[in-house]
């Protein structure tokens, strides 16, 4: 599911954390602190009003910000 956005012919729109960790190889931590220091990193949405509601991430907005990410690292180089 998470290296092909076409999952039995329906696109995946939402990821949850864990996820969004498996999409880019790191911890839960990292993801964390992505989101606290680096503006760009996508914000998750809730679905429910409950504080015990799932989080949930845009997964095109998670690939947008990967391929950014990944075009930045390399102008730098």
């Amino acid at each position: 599911m998470i290296a092909n956005e076409d999952f039995g012919g329906i696109r995946i729109l939402r990821v949850t954390m864990k996820q969004v960790c498996q999409m880019l190889g790191c911890s839960r931590d990292m993801i964390n602190r992505y989101r606290r220091d680096d503006p760009t990193f996508p914000q998750p949405f809730k679905e429910g009003d409950t504080r015990q509601a799932t989080a949930f991430f845009d997964y095109q907005e998670i690939i947008d910000w990967y391929e950014n990410r990944k075009k930045r690292a390399r102008m730098d180089n």
